[in-house]
C-alpha cells in the first residue's frame, strides 16, 4: 500500500493536454467528442509525472469505455477549486473527467476503488477492476483525494483534488 514517488515540477496543463490528445483518435472513431477545459494560466505542480499521467489515462480510458457513441467527455483543470473535496484548503488543483456514459450507482462508489471490484458489469467492456484502485493509490500518495460524482442527467464525474505542493 505504499508507492515511492519521484516528484518533479511540471506544468499540469501541458500534461493534461498531451494525455488527452492521446485519446482523441479513439474518441473520434466512436463518435465521442473529447473536450479540454483548461485555465489560461499555467501552474507548476510537484508530482510524480509518470504515476499521475497513468492515473489520468485510466480515468480517460474508463470514460471512453463506458460512454455511448455520439456523447461527450470533458476533462477539466482548475486551481483553488471550491468543491466538496476542498472546503478549507487553498493552493490546490482539481482535475475532473466528466462523461455521459452508464454512470456508477451511489452504493458502488466506494467499492469500485477496491482491487478487482468492477462495480456494475457492462457488456462488451473489458473490466479487470484495477484501474480505479491504482488511481486511488496514486492520488492518496500525493496527499490528494479522488471521488465520484453524478454527471446529470447521465454519466459520471471523476474528481481528483491535489495540493499544488506537498512533502
Amino acid at each position: 500500500d505504499r508507492l515511492t514517488l519521484h516528484k518533479t515540477e511540471i506544468d499540469l496543463k501541458e500534461l493534461i493536454t498531451t494525455t488527452a490528445n492521446q485519446f482523441k483518435i479513439a474518441a473520434t472513431a466512436r463518435g465521442i467528442e473529447l473536450v479540454q477545459q483548461l485555465p489560461e494560466k499555467n501552474q507548476l505542480i510537484l508530482v510524480d509525472v509518470n504515476l499521475l499521467q497513468r492515473a489520468i489515462e485510466n480515468l480517460l480510458s474508463n470514460a471512453l469505455k463506458f460512454s455511448f457513441a455520439q456523447s461527450k467527455i470533458v476533462i477539466q483543470l482548475s486551481y483553488d477549486p471550491v468543491s466538496a473535496t476542498n472546503r478549507e484548503n487553498r493552493d490546490r488543483v482539481q482535475i475532473r473527467v466528466l462523461d455521459e456514459g452508464i454512470g456508477i450507482k451511489p452504493e458502488l462508489r466506494q467499492q469500485v476503488f477496491e482491487a478487482y471490484n468492477t462495480g456494475t458489469y457492462a457488456r462488451n467492456v473489458n473490466q479487470i477492476g484495477l484501474g480505479l484502485h491504482f488511481c486511488r493509490m496514486v492520488i492518496k500518495a500525493h496527499q490528494g483525494k479522488i471521488l465520484i460524482e453524478d454527471n446529470k442527467p447521465q454519466g459520471t464525474i471523476m474528481a481528483i483534488d491535489l495540493p499544488l505542493s506537498a512533502d
